[in-house]
């Protein structure tokens, strides 16, 4: 359950003049944010708490997740079932796929030139890896959207380790056509091309290129940006016990 698992971050005592928000309802509140993208005076009112106190909230368990919980989800596993998940689907000696997504945010204090975008948002990029499941393994960003993703890839720890050989374990290799293959990552036309690094054809010349093309961009991790937040913040919101549910907690909509 989340609140145990963020409990040691989060517990606070009371005080004399006030009595601490319970962790169960902290953490709903960070949860309705994230998945809602609401305002902060909208939290407080459906919470019954003040603006503050909600703002106060959200970062806490932001910051709980980020210490406790992103290690335990976010992380590489078994490499043999991610490289055999991936030879199912026709990609031998892959061990993950790559691929960037925009994050939106609050104009940065300092240099907001660099972030801001069309229709005045300022979108971050963040780079994330999957398995051959859609489960993310690797997670990166901080950087603007005025960098390309190849500037991304190659500033991330991703990019170093697999040049240098060490993301898995004992370098497992393959033979392919007489040539021994190592550990190999797949990514968009966006992405250099490596030894190590698989992109589509960018001239397609036959028919076998643009079905290699069409199979390769159907497992990289953009599916896995698109999920329906509102459905997830329902599960997990039925976790935790004293939160006050909003209006549409019955008639939740999946395709967002």
């Amino acid at each position: 359950m989340i609140v145990e698992e963020l409990l040691p971050q989060l517990i606070r005592q009371d005080i004399h003049l006030c009595r601490a928000l319970s962790v169960e309802k902290r953490v709903a509140i960070a949860v309705y944010f994230l998945a809602d993208k609401g305002f902060y005076v909208t939290i407080a009112t459906i919470f019954g708490v003040g603006k503050s106190t909600a703002s106060r909230a959200i970062i806490q368990v932001v910051i709980a997740m980020e210490l406790m919980l992103l290690k335990k989800t976010v992380y590489l596993g078994d490499y043999r079932k991610v490289i055999a998940g991936f030879e199912t689907k026709g990609f031998p000696q892959v061990i993950e796929a790559v691929d960037g997504c925009h994050c939106n945010l609050i104009s940065p204090v300092y240099q907001s030139s660099q972030f801001i975008k069309r229709k005045q948002r300022y979108p971050m990029l963040l780079q994330g890896t999957c398995d051959h499941s859609g489960r993310f393994i690797d997670l990166v960003t901080g950087w603007a959207r005025s960098n390309y993703d190849s500037f991304v890839f190659r500033s991330s720890p991703v990019y170093d380790t697999l040049r240098a050989g060490a993301y898995v374990p004992r370098k497992p290799t393959v033979t392919i056509f007489g040539r021994q293959v190592g550990p190999l990552l797949l990514a968009d036309v966006a992405y250099p091309i490596k030894p190590w690094v698989m992109t589509p054809f960018k001239s397609v010349l036959r028919p076998c290129q643009a079905v290699y093309n069409k199979h390769l961009n159907r497992h990289l991790p953009q599916r896995a940006y698109n999920f329906s937040p509102k459905e997830d913040y329902m599960v997990t919101l039925r976790h935790v016990g004293d939160a006050k549910l909003p209006p549409w907690a019955g008639e939740v909509e999946t395709d967002m």
